[in-house]
């Protein structure tokens, strides 16, 4: 139909393929996400190859030349453009885009080999993903080798009897590795771990080799020096170097602080093998979660394990929504679902409305918390269905999902999963994207959520992770699982100092891959991916075991190089910045549950969606260009 018109226009061809999209989306979404949930393998692998084969049909209209022309034909018509609403204009922006992207506009001979190598890509990104949702790497251990960890880390776990005697499975997949690296007092059970997480999914990194030579190739296909250079001219930074100077910016502190953080506990450690009259061998990069923890215990008066008590699960989530529904004008209720209307028992489903008109639909969320066989991993948010507005003027509402991997629900309520204040602030960061995808609100479902820049789609999490960092927040999130009193007022201060500092390692975290994943991929020439990484880790970090010995790397292990934060891991530093240069300039100075300031943030950041450039709504709320000034600050201020 499309291809067809004599006299191509918004409504005869724009507009229809984005109303094919809404439909397509919504199917697209639920098929793909049974990936990720469902208990059954066959299931699981159906809904792999589904996804591969919508894609690929999905593809093959963007690679249409008919398509092509009728859709350039209306982004040329400069009368018709700037008629349109400001939505539909954009609409038209990110439609020839995508064509563009699937090589129109290339010479025949540029076009046969982009359509080679878009079709290589494919194939590399769906194995890539496949090797990581179906990885598995358990090890046994003795109850001697995992001395140290909490009792509730034994609980349920299941054991065998070998030569060694009785030993538990422990996953490779967090929380687990994260107790073990954190708790274990045995070095070499530390030592296995590491190197049973990073040798997962080696494969991967032969996959990520080919796939950066074949990005780089495509993107000098049309013109461009290298693949960030391609990449980053949809984006809010525009261009690799100013994402690298947001990166070079926050290097300095960020270096500085990691190694006085490696040189103090390296001193912690020789102290504590002179005490045992053992041999001091150095400092590895298995012993920096383990001496981490320790150094808080000695320096603040810090006892994780006390402190989970405090953030009990149920009351956790319970909390966090009654604080954010108040500042962005939401009621949230929990809907009474019987078994089969979800995927598994244990989770829960959540109608989100206008707060000062219930009957005004906002949108779903799913909530399933727990870990089990053949689920997702990790804590993340999945938009299982973006909103639109249908062509009777009806709307179809947002269904988001939040996933986690949290220790199985006990079947005894007086005994809730426990979590750490980490793990309250990752979950914090997710439940931000949640109501992100929910509140945006667009005329079309390709320009809801999918389309935003990715250098702004984490800022939104990242602001509402700064709650956290509030005492008087920590206190109305915790109550003790026990007692039920919250966080006293002491306590919730010393969380958040020792919090801040071992958010030190996740700052250089950051920042490290931003700049490898700009490394590889802002090259003109070919790199070696796996090299590239071991030597950065050495400079960097100061990884003292990356690529000796034959110790592995966790290249293989890294999802988002090859999920669409290929040349954008920045974004994630990049977004620290506006995300604490937005709480400074307003929430921190207008008051953290302030509904007026939560409804213009709702209205200018997260209302808008795709539906416009990103940095216009952060200039809007900000009242100015946002800064480096807050971020730096807060650098600065936990050396």
């Amino acid at each position: 139909m499309v291809a067809a018109q004599q006299t191509p226009t918004f409504n005869n061809s724009i507009a229809p393929i984005a109303v094919y999209e809404n439909v397509t989306k919504e199917a697209m979404g639920v098929i793909s996400f049974l990936k990720y949930i469902s208990t059954n393998r066959a299931v699981r692998s159906a809904s792999i190859h589904a996804t591969e084969a919508l894609n690929e049909h999905g593809a093959r209209m963007y690679m249409r030349r008919d398509v092509y022309e009728s859709i350039s034909a209306v982004y040329q018509n400069k009368k018709e453009m700037a008629q349109l609403q400001t939505e539909d204009r954009r609409l038209v922006d990110k439609t020839i885009q995508l064509f563009h992207n699937c090589g129109h506009g290339l010479e025949q001979g540029k076009a046969e080999i982009f359509n080679q190598i878009t079709f290589r890509l494919n194939e590399l990104e769906s194995l890539h993903r496949r090797n990581m949702v179906e990885m598995v790497n358990n090890m046994w251990f003795t109850p001697m080798e995992l001395d140290g960890l909490p009792e509730a880390f034994f609980e349920g776990r299941l054991m065998r009897t070998s030569k060694r005697g009785t030993q538990l499975m422990v996953t490779t997949d967090s929380p687990d590795y994260g107790d073990v690296m954190q708790y274990a007092r045995n070095s070499e059970t530390r030592k296995q771990m590491m190197f049973a997480y990073n040798i997962r999914c080696k494969e991967n990194i032969s996959i990520l080799q080919e796939t950066v030579d074949l990005r780089r190739k495509r993107a000098q296909l049309f013109g461009y020096r290298s693949h960030a250079a391609f990449m980053l001219r949809s984006q809010m930074a525009q261009t690799p170097d100013v994402a690298l100077t947001t990166l070079s910016r926050a290097k300095d502190a960020v270096a500085e602080n990691h190694k006085i953080r490696i040189n103090t506990l390296a001193k912690l450690k020789r102290k504590h093998m002179d005490a045992a009259r053992v041999p001091y061998t150095g400092f590895f990069d298995w012993d920096l979660s383990y001496y981490g923890r320790i150094f808080s215990q000695a320096t603040y008066s810090y006892d994780t394990e006390e402190i989970m008590k405090y953030f009990p699960v149920p009351h956790v989530i319970r909390s966090i929504l009654k604080i954010f529904q108040r500042m962005l004008g939401l009621q949230i209720f929990k809907l009474n679902c019987a078994d089969e209307d979800t995927w598994h028992p244990d989770v829960e489903v959540f109608e989100v409305c206008e707060a000062d008109d219930e009957a005004k639909l906002v949108g779903y969320f799913y909530v399933d918390l727990y870990k089990r066989e053949g689920k997702y991993n990790s804590i993340t948010q999945f938009p299982i269905c973006d909103g639109y507005t249908n062509p009777d003027g009806t709307r179809q509402v947002p269904v988001s999902a939040l996933m986690a991997n949290f220790p199985p629900k006990s079947p005894d309520p007086a005994k809730p999963t426990l979590l750490s204040h980490g793990s309250v602030k990752t979950l914090m960061h997710e439940i931000g994207h949640v109501f992100h995808h929910l509140c945006a609100r667009t005329k079309w479902s390709v320009l809801h959520y999918g389309q935003l820049e990715r250098d702004f789609v984490e800022t939104p999490s990242k602001m509402l992770e700064q709650w956290c960092w509030q005492p008087r927040i920590l206190q109305k999130i915790s109550a003790h699982y026990i007692t039920g009193h919250p966080l006293p007022e002491e306590k919730a201060e010393r969380v958040i100092e020792v919090s801040r500092y071992n958010t030190q390692s996740t700052y250089m975290d950051n920042m490290f891959l931003g700049l490898y994943d700009m490394a590889i991929h802002d090259s003109s020439s070919q790199i070696d991916v796996l090299q590239t990484f071991v030597t950065m880790s050495r400079e960097i970090q100061l990884s003292n075991t990356a690529g000796h010995y034959g110790w592995p790397t966790r290249l293989g292990n890294i999802a988002h190089l090859m999920s669409g934060y290929d040349a954008r891991y920045y974004s994630y530093v990049w977004s620290e910045v506006h995300s604490v240069d937005m709480f400074a300039t307003r929430f921190a100075q207008e008051g953290l549950e302030n509904p007026e300031t939560g409804l213009d943030y709702r209205r200018e950041i997260l209302q808008p969606g795709a539906g416009r450039p990103a940095h216009i709504g952060l200039e809007r709320f900000l009242g100015r260009k946002p800064n480096t000034t807050a971020f730096t600050k807060q650098l600065n201020a936990h050396k």
